[in-house]
């Protein structure tokens, strides 16, 4: 109901009152949520559309039905995650389990279910530390309820999380800690899903024999992977499960693909794709398609291969730049092995684009998100004055000859809004620290960004200045990074990145800062630390490098690193140090690589 801030406040009290009496009925919100919820299954298009259209309505109406609430936004948001939106899923789930934090009284089995829709989002979303808290968070509460299917659902999403990180032991500890629960239960469906799992995990295990040269063993798991996903499709089309249906035959395909029968593997490809068009799981679609043209191209067919990457470019959203780029990858790949080299250019044009966006992005949608929540605070506490002012004017309408209640009332109200404006103030504070550790910080790595470095080198030069304190920097690169990204790709490179990020990380002292200085160099700054002290840090640090090989999907990779080293002085400014370091490194470059040289200052003045 809209209002105009031309209202007198009690006017505005009195339409809220009279809104929140025509409440709907909080009885019925359980069984309209589970209801929703089913649909993704079915229909997630249909789901999302009564999910927001009951909220909407509970909303306009403001009755007092958390419990019933926090279904909804459960359905909604699951509903979401099935259309390949769960960024936006996420959202509602947050303010779901804020729902769940303040019920005193939920069951142990609604609590689990809640941790276990948020930790498949954040499982989604690739943010596994919180997948992981969640999924622990609802196998706790499946135990004190006596669950046991939601045990095995919980184990089942917890070995999705280890396939996803390259764990597969652990993988398949928890996906046959699952399947015997199921199978104990003689739960069919929870039985169907985990052989699902069991079959993806068969599938990422026969990709890593085949990149490591194996194909013995690479037979082998697609075998594994064949017998898993025909198992699973038994089961799902005795319970005409379509999304199911879809998903197993999806892994037959790729297991058929495996084992050179791709013929057979288009018409298994071909039906999962119709079936997920049919129940609007959006993001299988775009899997479907993209597997098809794989399938396609290694059949000789380029043709049917282009218009299949190019349906699932269509289809993807403009926002999901990391899958706009793997589709268009695919594409340049095709027009440059046909010979199409100028089509092949114009694509790759497109990837340099895209991937400066995703760079972008990482960091933007860090500091959006902290805006967000700020927002979302300041909107719940802005809610929470409005209900107040609603309460007193109620009381007022009731107890109007009672003015000194009504002066006692106010008061309290006064006091309420001071501590409400009190919170809001300090959590403006927070956030606000928040964003600045964002802005200082790189979006991959985690490590202090080039702004926070150069801040450390100008503090550690003052110190210099004032004191004469001599202070080491050291500026490495990885070797031959760009011959990774070319062969494995910028996911493969990008986990390079990190491994290389965590080691210097956690090598040098507690004073010491590491930053990712630019591409693949890393800067470290030692405090109070000689040349010849800073010699040997770079030494150590380019053997544990060259010693602990990256784990990536692409398999185990074997790094080296280049350094140079600098003092920083009273007398060296800090974009001397840094140019010096810099020259240093790139003659260890030309003197062949995964070695460090020292900028002595000599040298300097001789040149």
């Amino acid at each position: 109901m809209p209002v105009t801030r031309h209202l007198t406040p009690w006017l505005l009290l009195w339409a809220l009152v009279s809104v929140a009496a025509a409440g709907v009925d909080c009885d019925d919100l359980p069984q309209l949520a589970a209801e929703i919820h089913d649909l993704r299954d079915k229909d997630a298009s249909e789901g999302v559309r009564r999910g927001e259209a009951l909220l909407e309505r509970l909303y306009r109406r403001d009755p007092d039905c958390p419990d019933g609430e926090m279904l909804m936004l459960r359905a909604l948001a699951s509903n979401l995650n099935i259309l390949g939106r769960p960024h936006e899923g996420l959202m509602h789930m947050r303010r779901a389990l804020q729902l769940l934090d303040e019920l005193s009284d939920v069951r142990p089995e609604i609590r689990a279910e809640m941790h276990l829709t948020a930790g498949v989002l954040h499982w989604e979303l690739e943010a596994h530390d919180e997948a992981i808290s969640h999924y622990l968070a609802s196998m706790h509460a499946s135990k004190a309820a006596g669950d046991a299917i939601a045990v095995a659902r919980a184990a089942g999403n917890i070995g999705n999380l280890y396939n996803t990180t390259s764990d597969f032991q652990r993988s398949r500890e928890y996906h046959e800690r699952a399947l015997a629960g199921f199978e104990q239960e003689q739960w069919e469906i929870g039985v169907a899903g985990t052989l699902v799992n069991l079959a993806a995990l068969a599938g990422r295990k026969a990709r890593r024999r085949e990149a490591a040269d194996d194909p013995q063993a690479a037979q082998a798991e697609y075998a594994r992977m064949l017998d898993h996903g025909r198992d699973a499709l038994v089961l799902f089309e005795r319970l005409d499960n379509h999304r199911g249906i879809a998903h197993a035959k999806t892994n037959i395909a790729e297991a058929l693909v495996g084992v050179g029968r791709a013929e057979e593997a288009l018409q298994h490809q071909r039906e999962a794709l119709a079936l997920q068009r049919e129940v609007g799981d959006r993001g299988g679609e775009i899997q479907s398609l993209i597997s098809l043209a794989r399938i396609e191209q290694s059949l000789g067919r380029p043709d049917e291969a282009a218009e299949r990457l190019n349906a699932a470019l269509d289809l993807t959203p403009d926002d999901n730049l990391a899958r706009r780029h793997d589709v268009i990858a695919q594409l340049a790949g095709l027009k440059e092995a046909r010979g199409d080299y100028r089509s092949a250019l114009e694509y790759q044009k497109t990837l340099n684009g895209l991937r400066s966006r995703i760079a972008d992005n990482q960091m933007a949608a860090r500091v959006d998100e902290t805006r967000m929540a700020l927002e979302a605070e300041q909107r719940e506490q802005e809610l929470a004055l409005l209900r107040r002012e609603a309460e007193i004017a109620d009381l007022r309408l009731e107890r109007q000859r009672i003015t000194s209640l009504v002066a006692v009332l106010l008061a309290i109200l006064l006091l309420i809004l001071l501590a409400l404006v009190f919170k809001l103030y300090r959590g403006r504070l927070q956030r606000a620290r928040q964003l600045e550790q964002v802005a200082r910080t790189d979006a991959l790595t985690g490590l202090s960004n080039r702004r926070a470095m150069l801040e450390q080198l100008e503090a550690a030069h003052r110190v210099s200045r004032d004191t004469g304190e001599v202070h080491s920097i050291i500026l490495a690169d990885i070797d031959s990074f760009k011959r990774i990204n070319d062969q494995y790709g910028h996911g493969v490179g990008d986990e390079v990145l990190r491994h290389v990020a965590s080691l210097l990380d956690r090598a040098v002292r507690g004073r010491d800062v590491v930053a990712r200085w630019g591409g693949e160099e890393f800067l470290v700054l030692l405090r109070h630390t000689d040349l010849p002290g800073g010699d040997a840090v770079a030494g150590n640090l380019i053997e544990l490098v060259a010693g602990h090989p990256a784990s990536t999907n692409a398999g185990e990779l074997s790094l080296t690193m280049t350094a140079g080293v600098a003092e920083l002085t009273a007398a060296v400014t800090v974009d001397e140090a840094v140019r010096r370091a810099d020259e240093a490194m790139y003659r260890g470059k030309r003197s062949g690589k995964h070695c460090h040289v020292v900028a002595w200052q000599e040298d300097d003045a001789g040149e």
